[in-house]
């Protein structure tokens, strides 16, 4: 319920509006309103309108000046969009130990104005060439799409300490505050210095993190960058219509929260209108253009390898369009996606990257290099008319064959080489090395075993196997649902189904765990340590497990007596399956562009 300062201060607003207008219609102007608008793209709007109007006003009076007066300077905004890109995290040590770690991607989208002050002289009766310059801006969208991590809520007695529970970070929340139409919601600004130097700050929302035990909560700590550029440098703005910047703002210690070495803040400031490279009529009611082909949301997949060249790791589009009047049909314009690493050809021949014509085949040549390369994808023709152009688009989704092996290393399937560029790969938050299949000698021929970890020797790694030969299409498997901080699970027999991608994550998920627990608890001890310390030979330094919710001399605490979870095998092996018990599934849809795949179900 709104206070009755508040909305006495509206019915203010409202009326001095309605006086403006009134007193607008007596001098025939259109009067700009007072009031704050609904969204940030319209406020800033307003305020531009304001700012032209008085601008405008202003210069045509300057030519009566007397030639001996002070120089006024007056104001112009131009209207700018842009984007501030955080990749930051927090990491903290507590005695040695690993006590939070945490990753996450905060994007916020801006509208603004960027205020151009002109000089003004008398003496010539011309504007000085140099320029001051100011910007304000409001946010119009935050998003966070990527977050991961841990912090340790619970740590063992004794000494040496080690974390016996950790809460988790899968999820985000936007404070209000940070959002139009609060005071918050300002992105970018920059001004003029001394000796003509413009200073441009940028300041990303603050984000918490809510653990998954609901109570452990963080918040981002990487969020303010800060450039000083020379006019020169500035004015690159108008010349290329965009300004790209780029910052290292981790700090290695400082107050709470945390920004972890290495984060990085970009901002994206470009003249709004500019980014794409021909205005689009408001209307052109003589001419009209429809893509035929592709259809929207059409899937297209690459090419496995095939004898014949021709045929073999590529991927095509057909393209087709009809526009009126027809003699425009030569004229049609193509844009289609790029995708660096595979080699572009088109039938009919053009070396344009615009390539023209009714009807187009695009072909891609061998595999992209990146992930990033698939899924949707924009196709658009057009047909230029005078200063804009005429346009139809498609959207189309791009995938690989998941279980072929024509990635451009060609040494393993092509799901572990993509989806290891991801953030699936980086379980809690981390830097794995992660290998493909496993050795003559290891367990992957285990017809059960998903992947193996190797501690201290074969580099430090974890194994996946080659889930394309043990598991179905679907890439199901199926895992038992435990965790100490939900009884129901100990109580009640359960069990998860992962598919596709989240398969993937969450192997890795639980390879890491056991990764973790031996550099944590045995790596550099000998058998004979590692038997005194772990006497019930679970996995878990017996002097912890109480703390944990352990029984010693208990191998298997939970579940041991079971038919089938007792093949759980020890509670260090019950510690790497709770990992999947909070695992968002569908989290990583968005990386799984293989034929099959989250994106690309069965027909």
């Amino acid at each position: 319920m709104e206070g009755a300062g508040l909305q006495q201060y509206r019915d203010a607003m409202r009326q001095l509006d309605e006086a403006n207008r009134a007193a607008g219609a007596v001098t025939g102007t259109r009067p700009a309103s007072i009031q704050p608008a609904a969204t940030p793209d319209a406020e800033m709007a307003r305020r531009r309108d304001i700012i032209n109007s008085q601008y405008r006003q202003a210069r045509a009076m300057l030519g009566s000046l007397p030639a001996g007066s002070d120089g006024p300077q007056i104001v112009e905004a131009v209207a700018v969009e842009g984007q501030v890109v955080v990749e930051g995290g927090a990491r903290e040590q507590f005695y040695n130990q690993l006590k939070t770690d945490l990753q996450y991607t905060i994007s916020e989208a801006f509208v603004g104005n960027l205020m151009v002050l002109h000089s003004y002289d008398p003496r010539s009766g011309r504007f000085l060439e140099q320029k001051d310059y100011e910007l304000e801006s409001l946010s119009t969208e935050i998003r966070v799409p990527t977050v991961m991590g841990k912090q340790c809520t619970r740590w063992s007695s004794g000494s040496p300490q080690v974390c016996t529970r950790w809460a988790s970070f899968f999820s985000h929340e936007v404070d209000e505050g940070e959002r139009y139409p609060a005071f918050s919601a300002e992105v970018v600004n920059a001004s003029t210095l001394d000796e003509g130097r413009i200073e441009i700050e940028a300041s990303a929302a603050r984000i918490d993190f809510p653990g998954n035990d609901h109570v452990t909560r963080l918040t981002s700590g990487c969020t303010d960058a800060r450039w000083t550029l020379s006019r020169v440098e500035f004015e690159t703005l108008f010349e290329r219509g965009e300004i790209v910047l780029r910052q290292e703002i981790g700090r290695s210690e400082g107050p709470a929260p945390g920004c972890r070495a290495g984060s990085t803040l970009t901002l994206y400031l470009r003249l709004a209108g500019k980014a794409p490279p021909t205005a689009v009529c408001e209307q052109a009611p003589d001419v009209r253009i429809q893509i035929v082909k592709p259809e929207q949301q059409s899937r297209h997949v690459f090419s496995d390898e095939y004898a014949l060249p021709e045929h073999s790791n590529r991927l095509a589009l057909e393209l087709e369009a009809r526009v009126e009047p027809a003699r425009l049909a030569d004229s049609i314009e193509w844009i289609v996606p790029e995708m660096p690493g595979s080699t572009r050809s088109t039938v009919p021949a053009s070396a344009s990257l615009t390539p023209r014509g009714a009807r187009l085949q695009v072909i891609y040549q061998g595999l992209p290099e990146d992930y990033k390369a698939f899924g949707p994808k924009t196709v658009t023709a057009r047909v230029q008319v005078g200063a804009c152009s005429v346009e139809d688009s498609r959207e189309v989704k791009l995938f690989y064959p998941r279980d072929a092996m024509n990635n451009p290393e060609g040494k393993y399937r092509n799901w572990f080489y993509y989806w290891r560029q991801t953030p699936a790969a980086l379980p809690m938050g981390q830097n794995v090395r992660l290998e493909f299949g496993g050795t003559a000698f290891d367990l992957c021929a285990g017809e059960h075993v998903m992947a193996i970890y190797k501690p201290d020797h074969l580099y430090k790694a974890i194994h996946i196997c080659d889930l394309t030969a043990k598991l179905d299409r679907q890439f199901a498997l199926t895992v038992p649902r435990v965790s100490r901080g939900d009884r129901s699970t100990l109580e009640t027999y359960q069990l998860f189904t992962f598919t596709h991608i989240d398969t993937f994550a969450v192997i890795v998920l639980h390879e890491f765990a056991h990764f973790n627990h031996h550099h944590t608890w045995w790596s550099g001890k000998s058998d004979e340590q590692r038997a005194r310390e772990d006497v019930d030979g679970d996995g878990v330094p017996d002097r912890l497990e109480h703390e944990m919710g352990f029984v010693v001399p208990k191998f298997q605490t939970f579940w041991g007596d079971h038919e089938d979870f007792r093949n759980i095998n020890g509670d260090e092996e019950f510690l790497a399956y709770e990992t999947a018990y909070d695992y968002p599934v569908g989290k990583f849809d968005e990386y799984d562009w293989g034929k099959p795949g989250k994106n690309w179900m069965d027909d």
